[in-house]
């Protein structure tokens, strides 16, 4: 499931961010990249100016974002194995 920080200023994790107050992010939108035997390889993240909840096609958006990411990685491993 996506991680979605919808006010970054008022969550713990994210309150008093100096690099997400200097870059202008107030909301933040994550979800976990993994390869096809479910082994998570990194994170597909929005960051945007103003503080927001996705809407289902932004969701769809990051989820697919996240899954393509996941087949470039797990091609250029399989790749280097050859």
């Amino acid at each position: 499931a996506p991680l979605i920080v919808a006010h970054l200023e008022k969550h713990p994790a994210w309150s008093g961010s100096e690099i997400a107050n200097a870059a202008g992010y107030r909301t933040c939108w994550a979800q976990s990249v993994r390869i096809s035997s479910g082994i998570p390889v990194g994170v597909v993240a929005f960051f945007l100016p103003e503080p927001a909840e996705p809407e289902s096609a932004e969701i769809h958006l990051l989820k697919m974002s996240a899954h393509v990411v996941g087949l470039a990685i797990q091609r250029r491993r399989s790749d280097e194995e050859l």
